[in-house]
């Protein structure tokens, strides 16, 4: 795919920021650096060396079901490293996993991957309650990169309306007529801020190998601000809404028909009243995307097509409302305005 379509758009929803934002208690034994979570991957000057870093979920590892519209995620944003060596994951620091799935930039076959430099965005659809990321088995070299974001990956259960708007903007350029007729414009900013690590200077989400990527040298900067109008008719309620829009998971109607399959906790460990997921947990737009960004909040990483593997920005809401309306029975439309942020 190429030319920037919209097709289902994915939201990758950095769990770490949320749940820092929102003061939640939990502790990572071997963390990334603190300012690598931030989803600020300007300047990548923050080094990974040889140590395992604890890549799982903040909180509720194994409480998710990736068999729907959900996946985990983990990203490196604007990374240099030595392409030759691998990097890999560890289930429980012992075992190498080999269940990751390339988004961009994931050569290798699962186990030991080979990213070349720039960005690169992995996905499972397994869960591991203890996950660890391992940089170089083999080599002594460091790893810098800018920001490391590890959360869920949302995609949209189907596209939007065909009637969409998207939107370039050059919102860092005034304008100014003088009063002899003349133009003048003062250029505050062109568009994003290119994305520095070392001698390179990218776009953002670039990708290139060992020779590096100056686009000071080269003029191939890409300018203003993206924007999308979207509308998604004909949501069904389970992928709108969350089925237990609360912290615990007790209901009093565990035979009531409004249940759909699955939403009811067959676990051993949870007795017959018991929901099988929270807001936290519950594949759904809202729990996982709008409720985790605090509407236009917190920044996301957006693909406009899952199937354009090509096209990544860092995006937020531009608005701090989400409107459903109802148009048939358990069938919802809402509408959002996506914004590209830095």
């Amino acid at each position: 795919m190429a030319y920037s379509s919209v097709g289902r758009p994915v939201f990758y929803i950095d769990n770490y920021l949320y749940h820092k934002t929102i003061g939640t208690s939990f502790t990572k034994e071997m963390p990334f650096p603190e300012k690598t979570l931030q989803l600020n991957p300007v300047f990548g000057d923050q080094e990974l060396g040889l140590l395992l870093y604890d890549a799982s979920l903040p909180v509720n590892q194994l409480e998710y079901d990736f068999s729907g519209n959900m996946n985990y995620y983990i990203a490196f944003l604007n990374h240099v490293r030595d392409i030759n060596q691998p990097l890999s994951f560890l289930d429980d620091m012992t075992n190498v996993t080999g269940d990751f799935t390339e988004v961009l930039n994931g050569n290798g076959d699962g186990s030991f991957i080979y990213p070349n430099n720039g960005s690169t965005i992995l996905t499972t659809s397994s869960l591991h309650e203890n996950l660890f990321f391992l940089h170089e088995i083999f080599g002594f070299n460091y790893m810098k990169v800018g920001s490391v974001s590890m959360g869920i990956q949302y995609t949209m259960p189907h596209s939007p309306d065909l009637k969409l708007n998207m939107e370039i903007e050059m919102d860092g350029i005034d304008t100014t007529t003088t009063s002899g007729g003349g133009t003048i414009s003062n250029v505050k900013y062109t568009g994003n801020p290119l994305w520095i690590n070392g001698d390179n200077k990218t776009n953002c989400f670039d990708v290139y190998g060992e020779d590096g990527l100056d686009v000071t040298q080269t003029g191939a900067r890409r300018n203003g601000r993206k924007s999308w109008n979207l509308k998604f008719s004909y949501m069904s309620e389970t992928d709108l809404f969350s089925s237990n829009p609360k912290g615990g998971n007790y209901t009093e109607h565990p035979a009531d028909s409004t249940y759909n399959d699955g939403d009811l906790s067959s676990a051993a460990q949870h007795s017959e009243n018991t929901l099988a997921f929270n807001i936290e947990t519950d594949d759904s737009f809202y729990a996982q995307v709008w409720n985790k960004t605090l509407g236009g909040a917190l920044p996301f990483i957006f693909q406009p097509n899952s199937n354009d593997n090509d096209d990544f920005y860092i995006c937020r809401f531009d608005q701090n409302s989400l409107r459903v309306s109802q148009s048939a029975y358990k069938v919802y439309d809402i509408s959002v305005k996506i914004v590209e942020t830095w």
